[in-house]
């Protein structure tokens, strides 16, 4: 797991079972360190260790534990230090990692879209990210979340 608002955290820098004592503790992790406030930062998130933000270093941070399957869960939203991250940006180091991986890790994209979701974000191009890794896309509706 690892929560991510332009800055990052993993829960542990390696994977970890799917265990009963393992999700519990992940779930009272999450409810600790994510904000409540949507303009809060997460709670002992940082940058990667050349100090970009965004979805890349995330990606990459993921791809490094050596995963399976990579689960996205976004607005879709993302920006760097530079602005508006591209699609093709994207999909361009997801390629690139795959190719660090013995069998292809499968993504799977959870989008809750921004109701004010601006001009050139990627938002609903989150779909084309899970096709292209063999994983499966869902929309969810605003105010359909418990």
């Amino acid at each position: 797991i690892i929560l991510h608002r332009q800055t990052f955290l993993p829960l542990q820098d390696t994977l970890i079972s799917a265990t009963v004592k393992n999700k519990a503790l992940a779930v009272e992790w999450i409810q600790k360190k994510w904000p409540k406030d949507k303009t809060r930062s997460i709670v002992g998130a940082f940058r990667d260790k050349d100090r970009n933000l965004g979805i890349l270093p995330v990606l990459d941070a993921a791809f490094s534990m050596q995963p399976d399957v990579i689960f996205i869960i976004s607005d879709g939203g993302y920006y760097d230090a530079t602005g508006r991250v591209q699609l093709n940006d994207v999909l361009s180091l997801i390629r690139s990692r795959q190719k660090d991986l013995l069998e292809n890790a499968r993504i799977h994209a959870i989008h809750f879209p921004d109701p004010d979701e601006a001009e050139g974000v990627i938002g609903s191009k989150m779909r084309s990210i899970a096709v292209r890794n063999n994983g499966k896309y869902r929309k969810v509706k605003p105010n359909s979340a418990p």
